[in-house]
């Protein structure tokens, strides 16, 4: 139960830190010399406000869902804006990992935990996958 609220409260500052402040203007996957992503939790924070206005509109109109994992996963065969989903999982993997890390845990337990919250925050219309299945949220 404590592991919960711990995680529960690291996913919090990412994703609603995220949410109250402003979306930057254009923030793609920050790179090293040695090409690899900033992983930072300010540069996946700046990302993740980048892209949020496409996953709400892909969201609101039934493209994409939240899944059982904490990823977001298309709903149909329409694959719109893949690079932005592709992406968005991308930190939300490396967000989870880290947070697995601290808290003795393994991505997927974190990306279960996260997906409940997905779910709780989700609007009425979106999608979620429910024991294999997309369901609207009521």
């Amino acid at each position: 139960l404590d592991v919960n609220l711990k995680v529960d409260k690291e996913l919090d500052n990412y994703f609603d830190e995220s949410k109250s402040a402003e979306p930057a203007a254009s923030a793609p996957a920050t790179q090293s010399k040695q090409g690899e992503v900033d992983y930072s939790r300010e540069a996946m924070i700046q990302r993740y406000k980048a892209r949020k206005a496409v996953i709400v509109d892909l969201k609101a109109r039934g493209v994409v869902g939240e899944n059982s994992n904490g990823l977001l996963a298309f709903v149909t065969t329409k694959q719109e804006q893949e690079s932005v989903v592709r992406e968005e999982n991308r930190d939300r993997r490396q967000l989870y990992k880290m947070i697995a890390e601290k808290n003795n845990q393994t991505r997927e337990v974190i990306g279960a935990r996260a997906a409940l919250r997905h779910a709780e925050r989700a609007k009425a219309g979106e999608y979620l996958m429910q024991n294999g299945e997309w369901k609207k949220k009521q």
